[in-house]
């Protein structure tokens, strides 16, 4: 078989891995070309200005790609914005290779807030391709076949979805090898540190605890930068947390590794109720249960919404900071079991492994 990836414009470091690792599953099925779509380099400025009415193209190079498709089996779109040229391009494809299956993947469901509505200022600016999606997804149904899914819809714009969940490569997420004696917890979060990450709920938690008169020593490990950070840095300084909050910066590889291995504990996002999000299946929360970690979330995870196993600590869903003391109680239970970490991989590597959340795609586009 024939199989296309397809993804538009630049995207981060964590998505770019994502993709290779799903190419690497698709790779059992087919012969998997990877396809970035870019916009058009002769685009002028009043093309710019005009592509951003609601009845104009995006401007994308859908040309070039139609260049590179050889008799397609399938293509696996990573979501976009939808437009008029994305619509009539798929029609297109439809109807040169009517056997051609295309997928398209919502890699966050429902996707409006976070997407073109966080704040005043983003809505304003995101506005015009708001607005074309409004109008264009529901004109899904006339050229995409499956909309997968990390949600439990059965149907999404009138397609039928394939569900599944976030995934990683589980085998090649180093385990954490902590060797703390419980005395000190020391909490990790590996993040861009958006809005949505939220993690003034964990600072501001922290101060409060410590104003209280809360003795336990409790190390916040922060890797990472983002718009966020100088948030986060005033708000240490605001409490006097100095000694309790350490900002690394990126960090990569054996670095990276290595404030691991000081972990007890990892935080997931905090945020997602500032873009109206209940549950949600995310590529952090996957890499650290594979390697090993229980996971603080401000939200349901989908994957464990029904399971509630114990190496997993829900928080409100809200603005309030983190109820330390829960955290504390919740660190201590986990000390009562029996190696833990295995647990949790294994937990991972039968759940979140990507040959196992790809197999259902695999199988339709298979069938």
């Amino acid at each position: 078989m024939n199989g296309y990836y397809v993804f538009y414009g630049t995207t981060s470091s964590g998505v770019l891995k994502k993709i290779d690792m799903q190419v690497k599953e698709l790779s059992k099925i087919a012969t998997v070309k990877v396809i970035k779509v870019n916009v058009c380099k002769e685009r002028n400025n009043i093309g710019k200005v005009l592509s951003r009415l609601p009845w104009e193209p995006l401007g994308f190079d859908y040309a070039k790609v139609k260049e590179e498709l050889v008799d397609p089996d399938f293509i696996y779109i990573r979501r976009t914005t939808v437009d008029c040229g994305f619509i009539a391009f798929y029609n297109s494809i439809k109807k040169e290779y009517p056997k051609c299956k295309i997928v398209v993947e919502f890699y966050t469901y429902p996707y409006d807030k976070d997407d073109y509505n966080r704040n005043i200022k983003h809505f304003i600016i995101n506005c015009p391709f708001y607005l074309k999606d409004i109008i264009y997804r529901k004109k899904y149904k006339s050229c995409v076949d499956r909309i997968i899914t990390y949600s439990k819809d059965v149907s999404l714009f009138g397609i039928k979805t394939i569900c599944t969940t976030n995934g990683v490569d589980v085998d090649e997420q180093k385990p954490v090898t902590n060797t703390n004696d419980g005395t000190t917890i020391n909490l990790i979060s590996v993040a861009q540190m958006q809005e949505h990450h939220g993690y003034e709920r964990l600072i501001s938690g922290l101060g409060k605890y410590y104003t209280a008169g809360g003795k336990r020593k409790i190390v916040y490990h922060a890797v990472g930068e983002g718009p966020e950070l100088e948030h986060y840095k005033k708000l240490v300084k605001a409490y006097n947390l100095e000694n309790n909050v350490v900002f690394y910066g990126k960090k990569f590889g054996n670095e990276l590794d290595a404030i691991y291995d000081k972990a007890d504990i990892a935080v997931a996002s905090l945020g997602l109720y500032k873009y109206g999000i209940d549950v949600i299946s995310t590529l952090k929360t996957c890499e650290y249960m594979a390697k090993g970690l229980p996971v603080i979330s401000g939200c349901k995870i989908s994957l464990l919404e029904d399971v509630n196993p114990p190496y997993i600590c829900e928080i409100e869903n809200n603005a309030t900071p983190m109820d330390i003391s829960k955290i504390i109680r919740f660190y201590d239970n986990l000390c009562d079991e029996v190696d833990q970490k295995a647990v949790i991989r294994k937990f991972a590597k039968e759940n979140m492994d990507m040959p196992v959340v790809m197999q259902p795609i695999l199988k339709y586009l298979c069938d």
